[in-house]
């Protein structure tokens, strides 16, 4: 996998190249330990490891890189991907000068050129910085152990180094829970629950170390134990503010996820910030996860629903916004990751968004079983590795992501603007339960977005044990072919009745209805004046020709124009036209619009 910054055209043709050359590559064993000078190019020495201790500063350009040598005192450049920003850990804290490094499976790569060579680590669980008094360092590097030094100097160089010298109950407890602190900060949440519940091991609970385990069980969105955890800290200090404001904010979360009552203006507001991340929880509404006929698994309704009902509203297991107003992280949003196995190139967000997943799956193993069972092709020949949740598969990561995340906006309130926009999403996201939903061209539940929130609801009545479907691909005026083609990632055939429809559509009538919506979104984008919005109701009258009288329910590639035509003519002050047109939308979506006749009453303004 390759991280840098935007590549020039020869240099992502090369990205494209390796990774076509190394996904081919064969492996050997070799014995337990060997030198780097053992190492074969492009060879993943699989099943064994070397120990290599850096002798230079660290550096980062896209990945961190420093000069190591073995125990033989062969040097070779190493190349560690995949790591934390520099803006979170530095790069003299990932691989300070001088430290020893256990590298599992390494891989010696060539550079294009071919003039220099490195030792490569692209999953983060494939590299151990051996500390302290640890057996597997060879005996010449092991340094002698500090005399002198107590728990309270030996904090300033870490609180995992103050635990291992701490003498009394109190410093150990206070180093458990410093290092719980720095891992809440780092979003470690499970290191961070493990330390601030060791704090107490000797059943004395204090407010501090109940308060860390509350905070890290919210960020983990376990709000059950987040109000215990709250309720014991007021056991022990009622008038503690702070337990009280959390307490009152973790109800609220419980009140969303088990009844899915949402305060939607406020979430509303809450989008408006960059990033837009709510402050909310997941409700799981009348949904569940099951076999689908011909597609693996699909997301059932459990119960019958009415059109317009909450079916799901879920937070992102990850989210990765990349908005222009983003300059915090924009060098993040030039990311490029190519996989090594299944020869997928993913840019920009999405590539960040894998990276994310990464650093969250590698602190937090124990999220790693839903990530893991969720659809990742055919390709991935690690998939069985992943069952261990203490190794985590770059690539394996990277393939789900590329499968399963959405482009999304900061919301769909905002994008729907009076104007119509086919610029791609730049920001993404994982929603989990959401990616179990498969594929129809004429779906029957609506999605939506408020910042890293997906809400989905029924677009049309439904009883129980239906399968819920949403269209994965813009209404573009694909064919047939290019439909299914879209589709081959997920390893099914859409048989909806447009793609029925489709098939009867000659070449010609296709072709001519692809120029035909072309040029209506350049008229309607540009139709500010009277003569302009005639020429867009022309053309969509043309574009109407091309469909089958009688035969085509769905004319979908059409709808939004004629909202948008209806919004114009609204703000024109032609009600009766834009009601005209926001008729022939409904209709263009396939709903039956049935008219009744009022009797007008003496009196009376109907």
């Amino acid at each position: 996998m390759e991280i840098k910054d935007p590549p020039e055209v020869d240099d992502f043709e090369h990205l494209r190249m390796n990774a076509k050359r190394l996904g081919n590559r064969k492996g050997q064993i070799p014995h337990d330990h060997p030198p780097t000078s053992m190492l074969k190019m492009e060879f993943m020495m699989e099943m064994s490891q070397v120990i290599v201790r850096t002798v230079t500063p660290p550096n980062r350009v896209g990945c961190i890189t420093a000069i190591v040598v073995d125990e033989a005192g062969t040097a070779i450049s190493l190349s560690i991907y995949n790591q934390p920003d520099e803006t979170m850990i530095k790069a003299n804290d990932v691989l300070p000068e001088g430290s020893v490094c256990l590298i599992k499976d390494p891989f010696f790569q060539a550079n294009k050129a071919g003039n220099s060579y490195n030792l490569r680590v692209d999953h983060v669980s494939d590299i151990i910085l051996l500390r302290g008094g640890d057996e597997r360092i060879p005996r010449r590097w092991r340094k002698s152990k500090a005399t002198a030094a107590n728990s309270e100097e030996i904090r300033q160089h870490g609180d995992t180094a103050a635990l291992a010298s701490a003498i009394t109950p109190e410093q150990t407890r206070a180093a458990l829970l410093n290092r719980s602190l720095a891992n809440l900060r780092l979003h470690r949440l499970e290191k961070a629950v493990d330390d601030a519940s060791k704090s107490q091991d000797d059943n004395v609970p204090t407010q501090k170390g109940l308060f860390r385990e509350a905070k890290a069980y919210y960020s983990l969105e376990q709000f059950s134990l987040c109000s215990a955890k709250l309720r014991k800290v007021l056991a022990l200090n009622p008038k503690n503010q702070d337990a009280k404001k959390e307490l009152a904010r973790t109800l609220r979360r419980i009140d969303e996820q088990d009844r899915g009552i949402y305060q939607w203006g406020q979430m509303y507001d809450q989008a408006n910030a960059t990033p837009p991340v709510i402050d909310c929880a997941t409700y799981n509404g009348p949904v569940e996860v099951r076999r689908s006929t011909e597609r693996g698994r699909g997301l059932f309704t459990s119960k019958a629903v009415k059109a317009g009902d909450l079916l799901l509203c879920e937070k992102a297991f990850s989210y990765r916004y990349a908005g222009e107003d983003d300059n915090m992280d924009a060098n993040q949003n030039n990311r490029v990751l190519v996989s090594l196995v299944s020869k997928r190139t993913v840019l920009g967000a999405q590539a960040s968004l894998a990276f994310n997943i990464i650093q969250k799956l590698h602190h937090n193993p124990r999220l790693a079983p839903r990530f893991n069972d969720l659809h990742h092709g055919d390709s991935h020949s690690g998939a069985a590795k992943q069952q261990d949740k203490s190794i985590i598969d770059t690539f394996f990561v990277m393939d789900v992501v590329s499968l399963n995340s959405y482009g999304s906006p900061r919301t769909c309130l905002i994008q729907f603007n009076g104007h119509l926009s086919h610029k791609k999403s730049t920001t993404c996201g994982l929603w989990i339960l959401a990616s179990y939903i498969n594929h129809a061209c004429v779906g029957n539940c609506q999605r939506s977005f408020i910042g890293d929130m997906m809400i989905l609801r029924a677009s049309t009545d439904m009883d129980a044990n239906t399968e819920l479907q949403f269209c994965y691909l813009p209404p573009d005026g694909l064919s047939y072919e290019e439909v299914q083609k879209s589709l081959q990632p997920w390893g099914f055939v859409c048989r909806c009745e447009l793609c029925e429809e489709k098939k009867l559509v000659s070449e010609e009538a296709l072709q001519r209805r692809q120029e035909l919506i072309r040029d209506s979104e350049s008229t309607m984008a540009n139709s500010s004046t009277l003569s302009q919005q005639s020429k867009a109701e022309r053309l969509l009258g043309r574009l109407e020709e091309t469909y089958a009288d009688g035969r085509t329910k769905y004319r979908l590639e059409i709808g939004q124009y004629y909202v948008l035509l209806g919004m114009k003519r609204l703000k024109r002050r032609e009600p009766t036209g834009a009601l005209e047109s926001i008729i022939k939308s409904l209709e263009a979506y396939g709903f039956v619009i049935e008219a009744i006749l009022l009797e007008k009453y003496s009196g009376s303004r109907i």
